[in-house]
């Protein structure tokens, strides 16, 4: 006879740690370093000191692209198609599986304007394939079975719009810093970090909201948002230099 599993309050044993670590770190840390802004709002919510926060976004060898690339005239190519990139892993936390979820649901004719790279390490042979299926609606599709960061430059040449669909609080994703380093506009979810490097809000649409993808794509696709006002409010990426300058100064201040 099959035995009731016992009613457990998993969640309180959670809590409990959470509460205690707050208390730890707000009583013993002078300075608590925040890799985006969405981090610092989310640490101050659970009860981390606001003025013990700081914004420290990560430095990268990847900011020197910054002053080799220039924005494209324009994001759409000449024949009005778009060519979109996702980079990274085929997992449902990055986005993935709501990517092609949204995809699906597009209509034909927004479909038919997108060419979709999708650079990332094999899933399963049913999510490949779900992918490959996207192939007849699609301008084009390559698929490339991960990448290196020797071969980016090579990878995004030809991108016009980054995708980072993340569906958690993703604190800064490496991969939205890389292509909006070689000044390749992105479309982001509303979680997480990767938002704040473009700072636009018309290609910020809301985690797990197909509508609202579909939305911000077609504000792209219709050229409501062009190259001069997608980059008038985008931040640099940071240099390692810039980053530990103010490393020192942190350490300075809290000694």
């Amino acid at each position: 006879v099959p035995v009731a599993a016992p009613v457990t309050n998993a969640g309180a044993a959670f809590a409990a740690r959470r509460a205690a670590m707050v208390s730890l770190i707000n009583t013993h840390a002078d300075a608590v370093l925040c890799v985006s802004d969405r981090v610092r709002q989310i640490a101050a919510h659970h009860g981390l000191t606001p003025e013990k926060l700081h914004t420290s976004y990560i430095g990268t060898t990847e900011a020197t692209k910054w002053q080799t690339t220039q924005p494209k005239p324009r994001i759409l190519r000449p024949d009005g198609t778009l060519r979109l990139a996702y980079l990274g892993y085929m997992r449902r936390d990055k986005g993935f599986f709501f990517l092609l979820d949204a995809l699906e649901a597009l209509p034909d004719t927004l479909a038919a304007s997108l060419r979709l790279t999708v650079a990332a390490r094999r899933g399963e042979a049913a999510v490949v394939a779900r992918l490959q299926a996207l192939a007849p609606r699609l301008a084009e599709l390559r698929l490339i079975d991960g990448y290196t960061h020797a071969g980016l430059d090579d990878l995004l040449a030809d991108v016009d719009l980054g995708l980072v669909p993340v569906m958690w609080e993703d604190n800064l994703p490496q991969v939205a810093i890389e292509m909006h380093a070689r000044h390749i506009p992105l479309m982001t979810s509303d979680r997480g970090g990767a938002q704040e490097l473009g700072r636009c809000p018309e290609l910020t649409f809301r985690a797990g909201d197909i509508a609202d993808f579909a939305r911000a794509l077609e504000t792209v696709l219709s050229e409501r948002v062009t190259p001069a006002s997608y980059w008038q409010n985008a931040m640099p990426p940071v240099t390692m230099d810039a980053h530990l300058t103010q490393l020192m100064s942190l350490y300075e201040e809290a000694s």
